[in-house]
C-alpha cells in the first residue's frame, strides 16, 4: 500500500537524510536519500517512494507552509506551529544508525526534544494569542534562534 502527502517543508539533516513535513499527519518524515535513489531500474520511474528513517512528533495541525529547518552542524531539525510554539528536534543519537547500510526506521515517533512556547505578548493593549510561527531559522554558533510570525513580529531567543 503506497500513502502519498503533498510535502509542505523540506530540507537536508545532513548528507543523506532529508527531512520533509507534512500539514495533516501531524508528523515529520526523516527519510534517507541515497536509499530511494539507489539507482535499481528507477530511471525512468515517475514516482519513487521514499525509505523513511523516521518519524517526529509534530502538531496535527491542517496549517499548510510553516516551514521547517535543520541545524546540521548540531543534527537539529525545527519547526514551528499554529500556537506560536517552535518544536525542536535533536537527532545526534540517532544519525549514526541511520547512517549504516541497512539502517533500521525507528519504531516509535520521535519526540521533540524541547518546545519553546510563545512568550505572553500585548500589541495596542490587547494580547496576541493567535499567532503562527512560519519560519524558524537558528544561526551557525547555536546561539541564537529567530523565529518569523504571521503576526510580523520576529522572535529571537538567545541560548543561555
Amino acid at each position: 500500500m503506497t500513502t502519498s502527502h503533498r510535502v509542505d517543508g523540506l530540507a537536508f539533516l545532513n548528507d543523506d537524510v532529508v527531512v520533509s513535513k507534512s500539514s495533516k499527519p501531524g508528523c515529520i518524515y526523516l527519510w534517507s536519500w541515497s536509499r530511494s535513489f539507489d539507482g535499481k531500474g528507477k530511471a525512468c520511474q515517475r514516482t519513487v517512494s521514499a525509505v523513511i528513517l523516521a518519524e517526529l512528533e509534530w502538531s496535527t495541525t491542517d496549517m499548510s507552509y510553516l516551514t521547517l529547518s535543520t541545524c546540521p552542524a548540531k543534527e537539529y531539525v525545527f519547526c514551528g506551529d499554529e500556537k506560536g510554539s517552535v518544536w525542536m528536534y535533536n537527532l545526534s543519537n540517532y544519525t549514526t544508525a541511520w547512517s549504516t547500510a541497512k539502517g533500521k526506521r525507528s519504531d516509535k515517533r520521535i519526540p521533540p526534544t524541547q518546545i519553546l512556547k510563545w512568550p505572553e505578548l500585548r500589541a495596542n493593549g490587547e494580547q496576541l494569542t493567535e499567532v503562527l510561527i512560519n519560519n524558524v531559522i537558528i544561526d551557525p554558533t547555536f546561539t541564537y534562534l529567530v523565529a518569523l510570525t504571521s503576526v510580523n513580529i520576529t522572535a529571537i531567543w538567545k541560548k543561555s
